[in-house]
């Protein structure tokens, strides 16, 4: 009797620790995924923000030029915003290869199954990156304006065929297609099937609307004024990429009510849709979350296309929340779009068959360098913004000028601004 007691209760022990260890590898592996994803889809905004400023700064007429420095306003406010790319560009380089790590550590049987056709994908996203890099070296070295606008650009288009490889990768994992699975690998039949991976295209419009909305929300919250003024655009830019941060934002609701309507109601069992889900009371509440989330990211939105920053101190504070709700509201739809799929199965293959089985004080040690480097990459982020200021007296900025958002140079102050 004693003897039966003890096997059955080290069996329910054994099965409580395999649970525990899945967790485990779960939430690491779901962590370092989000924050390279908000990370990547930041980044996309920007270096496409920083390639238009680049292309108007060779266009702006020379009677836009600062008085003090002879530079044009979008010359200046694209150097500034080159700078915050730079920074940005090397924090997604750094989540990006802290999540190989652990898809590499901590989910060991999935590369090998799975490494015929990650192992090719990893391969073109490395050498994008190289190619990227060093072309857009060469040429930003170049003493010619239309060059260094061409390596603007190149890296551009590097960094958003970088992120389409990602999300192929990504998609792959949760609906294998144009593989088959061959003595318990993965063995290539059709390259180009690849690109048929269900949620391919979801993926893919939810990083495009994201990435509107992401740098709209920059864009409101730099030219409000403070210390981040040295980025302060003109109200020519801010209008239309305010509208094109809404139309995100619309395009956001519209994918994830799409993916919620398909989904089975827990209690009935039948397909919902997404007021349904929201309004459902088997306890959803991230989607309740989101969507509150959405509402208050959304007003901010509207308000300050119809108000402006001259407005009422209620409509300030409003405009200021979507700084907070954007990245969040970013957050918990690329869980539900992108991750959430993931938790269960890996590449057509049951999550638990894959996960590491090492000691649960080896996976929670993992967790933790997990935190700390996404930990120390938002306080890298936060040490630049915090730096601004200095930048802004360095460069002789003293602000916003009135609602135009397009920082002045003091005629006092010996700078001759980028070049």
């Amino acid at each position: 009797m004693i003897k039966d007691t003890f096997c059955h209760v080290r069996s329910k022990l054994t099965g409580d620790m395999q649970q525990i260890q899945i967790l485990l590898v779960q939430t690491q592996t779901a962590l370092a995924e989000l924050a390279f994803q908000s990370a990547a889809v930041s980044g996309l905004a920007i270096v496409w923000l920083v390639a238009a400023f680049g292309l108007a700064s060779r266009t702006t007429l020379p009677d836009s030029a600062t008085p003090a420095t002879g530079v044009t306003s979008v010359a200046f406010t694209a150097s500034a915003w080159r700078g915050l790319f730079a920074l940005w560009a090397r924090v997604v380089l750094v989540l990006g290869l802290l999540w190989l790590t652990v898809l590499a550590v901590a989910w060991p049987p999935l590369l090998e199954r799975a490494g015929n056709v990650l192992g090719p994908v990893v391969a073109a996203l490395v050498t994008i990156v190289l190619i990227t890099e060093s072309v857009a070296y060469r040429l930003s070295q170049s003493q010619q304006p239309q060059l260094q606008v061409v390596a603007t650009l190149f890296t551009a288009v590097g960094f958003t065929l970088a992120m389409v490889l990602v999300l192929l990768g990504q998609s792959w994992l949760d609906a294998p297609t144009g593989a088959t699975l061959i003595d318990g690998r993965y063995q290539v039949t059709q390259w180009t099937a690849l690109f048929d991976a269900r949620g391919f295209g979801q993926a893919l419009l939810a990083f495009v609307f994201g990435a509107l909305l992401l740098v709209a929300v920059l864009v409101q919250w730099v030219s409000g004024g403070g210390r981040a003024g040295v980025l302060a655009v003109s109200e020519t830019w801010q209008r239309p990429l305010l509208g094109l941060g809404v139309a995100g934002l619309l395009g956001l609701f519209w994918l994830l009510s799409n993916a919620v309507g398909g989904q089975l109601s827990a209690v009935t069992q039948t397909t919902q849709t997404f007021y349904e889900a929201l309004l459902d009371g088997s306890g959803n509440w991230p989607l309740r979350i989101t969507f509150v989330l959405w509402l208050i990211t959304l007003a901010g939105l509207v308000v300050r296309l119809g108000s402006g920053y001259t407005s009422s101190e209620v409509s300030a504070k409003m405009m200021r929340l979507p700084l907070l709700t954007a990245p969040v509201l970013w957050v918990m739809v690329c869980w539900e779009l992108l991750v959430k799929n993931r938790q269960d199965q890996l590449a057509g293959l049951p999550a638990a068959d894959l996960a590491s089985m090492q000691p649960a004080s080896v996976l929670a040690f993992g967790l933790l360098l997990v935190m700390l480097v996404v930990g120390a990459s938002l306080w890298l982020l936060w040490r630049f913004v915090s730096r601004l200021a200095t930048m802004s007296d360095g460069f002789g900025v003293s602000g916003v000028s009135g609602v135009s958002g397009i920082p002045e140079v003091s005629a006092s102050k010996d700078v001759k601004g980028p070049q």
